[in-house]
């Protein structure tokens, strides 16, 4: 059910629900004429409109632009609600915009949280808002404010509305305060539709049109919309909306509404990775901090600390150029006692120290056998790979480094491997592929 009711003592609370973003359909616009016939019926002294889950609604299903106008239309819709015997309250969060604004300048009061977003974006998909905004909007707000809106499509915050006139009040629980707003101060809310535009220079429009030219090359519905905000001035809302529907119409079924609708979903679409193309990541077994200088003992030593305790900690490894064999480090290994004490000291003036726990987990110090980068000449290998004999390829195994030529030389080499590079505290991250996954760290050596 896209849209439900249910009375509570003399209010009654109506709320959309078309996940994720309450996009108004065939189905909602029916059940919000449905739900105004319930709260007459039932003698409400008021209705309390809400959105559930993120967003209260934002804006016309687009998927509907491409087939013929179905009944009831949205406008018909909300001309029933603004005249509706019992006064609707617009309880705002979220994204509220186009045909979610239009209604909600159709309830008799709006109470919005600070946060929402609030706008009339329908120029960006080549269209002028076609249930009202051109002509209540502007009754509401004046006419200076809604050329700053709608032949923009830009979206303000519930403060920047509240600051305009265009919501009521403002509250972190926009619900609960509709349910306290007095019945008298409802009762001397004006329905938009019988308030007056009012007038404005002629330079306000000329200036709004420029601005439009300018901003949005060659599209008609800006213009059209400054046109329509025209006859908000001179015009009935009757007339006026009438005029509105023919402009939305015309313009639906044009070629450059439909290409924006079309750049409007391949944008949209782009942004979901299809489940073929994200990497499977796995645990890793092992953790190597490459490099067994100063900053490489740093970051061994404290991920030696924070992998403590850990059930499923993984194998952590220190590599550098070292003869010596894979050995666990002890306290009766000279270098790995320099390790630790290096280490120690560093922390603790980072301040690091005293949050890291006491019982270390082992360090394993392995050699490489040949192909090192070495010192002064890692510009020249920084293009070269060089072989990495620690481990064979099926080992999932996460790399920490803190040089950039490092880095270089070890990306090519670990073309299918994930790669952490780690700088002044921020890591940088290459997306795994077929060969396992990295454990996130931070300056501390603390998986994230």
């Amino acid at each position: 059910m896209t849209v439900s009711w249910h009375r509570e003592k003399n209010f009654g609370f109506v709320v959309l629900k078309n996940p994720p973003v309450n996009a108004i359909n065939r189905e909602i616009r029916q059940g919000l004429l449905d739900a105004v016939v319930w709260a007459e019926s039932e003698e409400l002294e008021r209705v309390i409109l809400s959105g559930a889950g993120r967003a209260f609604a934002a804006g016309a299903d687009a998927k509907e632009f491409d087939r013929a106008p179905e009944a009831p239309h949205l406008p018909d819709v909300l001309n029933r609600i603004e005249s509706s015997t019992v006064p609707w309250i617009a309880a705002l969060h979220g994204a509220v915009l186009g045909g979610g604004a239009e209604l909600a300048l159709a309830c008799r009061y709006r109470v919005a949280r600070s946060d929402a977003s609030i706008g009339f974006p329908e120029v960006i998909l080549g269209l002028v808002p076609g249930a009202g905004g051109t002509q209540r909007l502007p009754r509401l707000v004046g006419l200076g404010e809604a050329l700053k809106l709608v032949p923009t499509g830009k979206a303000i915050n519930g403060r920047q509305a509240k600051d305009i006139g265009l919501v009521d009040e403002l509250d972190d629980d926009p619900l609960v305060f509709a349910t306290m707003t007095k019945g008298e101060w409802l009762g001397m809310a004006v329905p938009v539709g019988a308030l007056n535009a009012g007038e404005i220079d002629e330079t306000h429009y000329e200036s709004a049109s420029a601005s439009a030219k300018k901003r949005m090359r060659g599209q008609i519905a800006p213009l059209k919309a400054i046109d329509l905000l025209r006859v908000a001035r001179a015009e009935t809302l009757e007339a006026g909306m009438k005029r509105e529907r023919d402009v939305f119409l015309d313009l639906r079924q044009s070629d450059q509404a439909r290409a924006l609708r079309h750049i409007f979903f391949a944008e949209r679409g782009a942004k979901k990775i299809p489940a073929a193309l994200k990497p499977h990541i796995k645990t890793p077994d092992h953790v190597a901090v490459v490099g067994g200088g100063l900053t490489g003992m740093i970051m061994a030593v404290a991920l030696s600390y924070s992998l403590a305790g850990k059930a499923d900690k993984p194998a952590l490894i220190l590599i550098d150029r070292s003869d010596q064999s894979d050995q666990p480090a002890s306290s009766a290994d000279q270098r790995t006692t320099t390790i630790h004490a290096a280490g120690k000291a560093m922390l603790a003036r980072l301040g690091i120290w005293g949050r890291l726990d006491r019982a270390p987990t082992p360090i394993h110090r392995i050699k490489v056998v040949e192909g090192w980068p070495r010192d002064g000449d890692l510009a020249r290998r920084r293009k070269d790979p060089f072989r990495l004999d620690w481990h064979d390829e099926t080992t999932p195994m996460a790399y920490v480094v803190d040089n950039d030529d490092l880095l270089q030389a070890l990306r090519r080499t670990l073309e299918r491997r994930p790669i952490h590079h780690l700088t002044g505290g921020e890591v940088t991250d290459f997306v795994p592929g077929n060969g396992g996954t990295a454990a996130r760290v931070d300056l501390a050596g603390k998986p994230a």
